[in-house]
């Protein structure tokens, strides 16, 4: 069974939140692929980007 974009965006939301950006990075590409939208597409292709540019750096949790 395919998943809507809704639910991979949802996903890759909580994995992003989570700090696991490698596997977020990886869903927002998904949720690209399944977007509507452009606007949508748009957004997932931004967010994918961001979660490959920032999967090493630290997050709050790490810093601490």
């Amino acid at each position: 069974m395919n998943m809507p974009f809704y639910e991979i965006a949802e996903k890759a939301r909580s994995s992003e939140i989570a700090g696991m950006r490698a596997e977020a990075h990886l869903l927002w590409i998904k949720a690209e692929k399944l977007a509507k939208s452009r606007a949508n597409a748009e957004w997932a292709a931004a967010r994918a980007d961001f979660c490959f540019n920032s999967r090493f750096a630290p997050t709050p949790e790490r810093a601490a």
